[in-house]
């Protein structure tokens, strides 16, 4: 795990809420609606990671998805790999530049999954 890039005290409130720093939802590019899943991990230390959940078949958002796709199908906007390493390797591309052994541990954390 990276070491923290800066520290921040935030308060508990009623029915165990808190606000998420205005610079930490910043950085990761979080929005309202968006959701994090939550999870205590070694040291009793509270670990958040932004995921994306695949909408419903059937529901507005899932044929939103649907259409938006075959508009990028359509106007050319796809990329062809040929293995998951080459797709791995595109995300982390895509994501920001990071040194060559956290992409390689980056890569190698895509393809577990």
């Amino acid at each position: 795990m990276k070491p923290e890039k800066e520290s921040t005290v935030i308060r508990l409130r009623g029915r165990n809420q808190f606000t998420l720093p205005d610079n930490i939802a910043s950085e990761l590019k979080l929005k309202e609606g968006d959701f994090l899943q939550v999870s205590v991990v070694e040291g009793g230390c509270l670990r958040m990671m932004p995921v994306r959940l695949v909408p419903v078949v059937g529901t507005p958002e899932a044929e939103e998805v649907v259409r938006r796709a075959k508009e990028d199908l359509q106007a050319g906007r796809v990329e062809v790999f040929d293995s998951t390493e080459a797709l791995a390797e595109r995300i982390l591309k895509k994501k920001g530049g990071a040194s060559r052994a956290a992409t390689v541990r980056r890569k190698e954390a895509l393809l577990e999954d």
